[in-house]
């Protein structure tokens, strides 16, 4: 078993990986109870789940959950409710089999593509 950091308002951090810790009354009063088991469990797969996967399944318990659902599972979850409701919207859309978590060509650009094959020569000291 790994040894957390810190914690702090229910999240449990080690290194940039946070796992959050539902903060409601089942959880706080009795850690061995079927709701608070079905809260550590979600959040343990959630945890583990990349950036997509964790808004399908938030999502997903979310509409399991019925009216209210959205709220729920982000108090559970730590997940904010655009989060959640967002994975909703994929759910129903049909967009949950789709191979890329983001957009192709975002993030920052490479340094062969900022710097031109020409400046990186100009930029050597002449050996003459």
């Amino acid at each position: 078993m790994p040894r957390w950091t810190r914690r702090r308002e229910g999240v449990v951090e080690r290194g940039e990986r946070t796992r959050y810790v539902c903060p409601c009354r089942s959880c706080r009063e009795d850690r061995l109870s079927a709701t608070a088991e079905f809260h550590r469990a979600i959040n343990e797969v959630i945890f583990h789940a990349g950036e997509k996967h964790r808004r399908l399944i938030a999502g997903l318990e979310a509409m399991k959950a019925g009216p209210g659902g959205i709220t729920k599972i982000s108090e559970i979850t730590g997940l904010d409710r655009k989060t959640i409701a967002r994975g909703i919207r994929d759910l129903r859309q049909g967009e949950a089999a789709t191979g890329r978590d983001r957009k192709k060509g975002g993030g920052r650009k490479k340094v062969e593509k900022k710097r031109p094959t020409g400046a990186a020569d100009a930029e050597e000291p002449d050996e003459g």
